[in-house]
């Protein structure tokens, strides 16, 4: 990583690409991320790949190529690449060079979600992305932003309690509970204030009393974080689904996605999944200036309360 961030190599994990929604059927789109480009491709009949950019061939983008069937056809000599970075045709040729290949990311469409695997070390996935219900939820409203900061600031988001009053004006935060295993933390909070009492507010302006909550958080790897906030008050809930993903060794693109949990009044859940939106998309942002432009402090001087 570069100089602010002194990591030796891009981190381990499945990380957000892109929304499902933004690569069509017989569609090519090249995104840029962990420095360079990766082209994704989608078949007539749904399947998604990531290929590195290169053509072994003579080093033409990829990405300026073409769909056809469930390969991807290079531009300049139409050679044909399958969803592993195999070629399977030379169409001047009969014999396909052993060496023939282009590498490929070990992709996963997960909730509306494009996720690609990244190891520094290219190994294989040791672990498969959860996959989340969505029958009782609301559609998916998906925000995208873009900083100067790395994956791992996200994270310690979820355990840092003590930022949330100064910081989400929260009123009170309870010490969280921590489980981990392996790539996998669970970590719950109670508090009182923040974005669940705005929200709350916002759909009563008489309900200025604090608004007790729990937050659920959980991570998978530092680029997969779901976030459930239950308001114990009302007994609604709202998701929030934050993917950080390093673009460069200084940028982090943020992938979000929210969504309500469904009562049995329509327009009242339309309501109410309208306020949360509201409500995530102010209150999130609120770290971003602070991540932009703290340092990292390999031994940071902490206090036990």
């Amino acid at each position: 990583m570069g100089a602010r961030f002194p990591f030796t190599s891009y981190p381990r994990g499945w990380f957000a690409v892109a929304f499902s929604g933004d690569v069509a059927a017989g569609a090519v789109k090249t995104v840029h991320y962990f420095g360079q480009d990766i082209v994704l491709f989608r078949t007539a009949a749904g399947g998604l790949s990531a290929l590195d950019r290169t053509c072994p061939h003579l080093g033409a983008h990829l990405g300026a190529g073409w769909v056809d069937g469930d390969c991807l056809r290079c531009p300049f000599h139409l050679w044909a690449f399958d969803g592993n970075g195999r070629c399977v045709e030379v169409p001047y040729s009969n014999r396909i060079p052993a060496k023939a290949s282009v590498s490929a990311w070990p992709a996963r469409e997960v909730n509306g979600v494009v996720l690609v695997w990244h190891c520094p070390r290219g190994e294989a996935p040791t672990w498969e992305p959860p996959v989340l219900p969505e029958d009782r939820w609301t559609a998916d409203r998906t925000d995208r932003w873009e900083i100067h900061s790395h994956p791992q600031e996200v994270a310690e988001r979820a355990v840092d309690s003590a930022h949330r009053r100064p910081t989400h004006h929260a009123i009170s935060v309870d010490a969280p509970t921590i489980v981990t295993d392996g790539h996998h933390m669970h970590v719950t909070w109670p508090q009182a204030g923040g974005a669940a009492r705005e929200a709350v507010n916002a759909a009563d302006a008489d309900a200025m009393d604090p608004v007790d909550a729990v937050l659920d958080v959980t991570l998978d790897g530092l680029g997969m974080i779901v976030s459930t906030t239950h308001v114990l008050t009302t007994n609604l809930r709202a998701r929030r689904r934050i993917y950080p993903t390093p673009i460069d060794e200084e940028r982090i693109a943020i992938f979000g996605v929210h969504n309500t949990e469904r009562t049995p009044d329509v327009q009242f859940t339309r309501e109410v999944d309208e306020i949360f939106y509201q409500a995530y998309v102010a209150e999130f942002p609120r770290d971003f200036p602070i991540w932009e432009t703290k340092a990292y402090l390999d031994q940071p001087v902490l206090v036990v309360s």
